[in-house]
């Protein structure tokens, strides 16, 4: 669901690791940061969280 989200938006993340369910990582939709927006899509029920390290944003797909 999160990664439906970000494709809407035209963001593709990119797999970087199988960390929590599969890790990804990509530019952040808040401050435009280039690879440090990350989103766990199997976390919460399958809805996804996410959090940036540039930015500090963050939460899953229930409260975006």
């Amino acid at each position: 669901m999160i990664h439906q989200l970000l494709s809407e938006h035209g963001i593709q993340p990119k797999h970087v690791s199988s960390h929590k369910g599969g890790e990804y990582h990509s530019p952040c939709p808040s401050c435009g940061g280039t690879d440090r927006f990350h989103t766990w899509p199997q976390q919460n029920d399958g809805h996804g969280s996410y959090w940036c390290r540039q930015c500090g944003t963050g939460g899953d797909c229930i409260s975006s």
